[in-house]
This record gives C-alpha cells, sequence and structure tokens, in this order.
C-alpha cells in the first residue's frame, strides 16, 4: 500500500517494522513534508494527545483515515508478522 496522500503536504504512512508492529495497538502515522507530526488509532479512529494537526487538518486526516481503515489495519497486521527486522 504505501504512503496514502491526504493533501499536498500530509500523508498517512504505516510502521514497516515488525517490533514497531508487535509493540503497539493498530495505529498509523501521519507525516508533514517528511516529518512525523501525529499517531492515530485505527481501532477506533482517534487521534493521539498532543500532535501538531491545526483543525482543518485534523478533519481531513480523520476522514481520509476512516476511509483507509480497513487497509491500514490490514498493512499493520501484515507488518505485525512479515515486515523488515532492521
Amino acid at each position: 500500500m504505501g504512503k496514502i496522500r491526504i493533501n499536498w503536504n500530509l500523508q498517512i504512512e504505516v510502521d514497516q517494522k515488525k517490533d514497531d508492529c508487535r509493540r503497539e495497538a493498530p495505529h498509523c502515522h501521519i507525516t508533514r513534508n517528511g516529518s512525523r507530526v501525529a499517531q492515530v488509532w485505527l481501532n477506533p479512529v482517534s487521534i493521539e494527545r498532543g500532535h501538531s494537526l491545526d483543525r482543518n487538518e485534523i478533519d481531513h486526516v480523520i476522514d481520509a483515515v476512516t476511509a483507509n481503515c480497513y487497509e491500514l489495519e490490514r498493512e499493520y497486521e501484515y507488518n505485525r508478522e512479515h515486515g523488515a527486522d532492521y
């Protein structure tokens, strides 16, 4: 699946390493211009505290994660078993 573009500077990505996926419940990261700015839990969809997104961006992020939640959870679970070891 790779990264999902939300808008011109925000993307959704899932951890690729097995150990990262085994440590926490399914989630994805929101990046802005390549830097992680938020973590979003997938079930239920909710954004962590302490992020650096504005209200408009939060709405876009929640909508995009909700729309792609099934695929994101599948990728997360796949990476939990078959992800990179590096």
